[in-house]
């Protein structure tokens, strides 16, 4: 069996204390343990366990050790402010809709109050209704609230009077027929 990338040894090892028989061992592979007492074979099976599950629990430490430095690395802490207008991620996408049409963010909602370890309490900016049962919230679902850009306000109004309407413009000319495509009688 294949080993963990984290404990460095197959799971099978850690439970029963030897490597798993596989059929072509037990065939091709003769056993040098056969002529052993029971008591000292099964001593020196615990014995092997009690080193693999230190050896494996190290092993874990080190990796977890490992994967929060990693982690982190990448991380920032939220930096949002009372009065912050916010939009939630919500990952769940109700059955009568489509996940690829279905809007990612809820919001837009501003924080009422900070407390500690990053919990804000949240108002609708629509209602001001304030929003009860909210988990902490993750970095990763709270996005600052974007401002709508307003298009830019266009003050030639002077070529309107330029401006032709394509109906118009076609109404008036004729085209000849090439060829009928099609022809049916009525």
């Amino acid at each position: 069996m294949t080993p963990s990338a984290s404990s460095e040894y197959c799971p099978f090892y850690l439970v029963f204390g030897e490597d798993m028989n596989l059929p072509f061992g037990v065939n091709l592979i003769p056993r040098e343990d056969l002529n052993k007492n029971l008591k000292t074979h099964i001593d020196n099976i615990l014995d092997n366990l009690k080193i693999a599950k230190a050896i494996a629990t190290e092993n874990l430490n080190h990796a977890q050790q490992k994967q929060k430095t990693n982690y982190y690395k990448r991380t920032e802490l939220p930096k949002f402010e009372v009065n912050d207008q916010i939009l939630m991620f919500t990952p769940k996408v109700p059955v009568e809709y489509s996940s690829k049409l279905y809007k990612k963010q809820d919001g837009p909602f501003y924080i009422v109050d900070k407390g500690s370890n990053y919990m804000y309490k949240l108002r609708k900016c629509s209602d001001h209704e304030l929003l009860k049962n909210l988990p902490r919230p993750v970095q990763s679902q709270l996005q600052p609230q974007q401002e709508a850009q307003q298009p830019p306000i266009d003050d030639d109004d002077d070529d309107d009077d330029n401006d032709i309407n394509p109906k118009d413009q076609n109404e008036d000319q004729e085209y000849p027929i090439d060829r009928f495509i099609r022809s049916r009688t009525a």
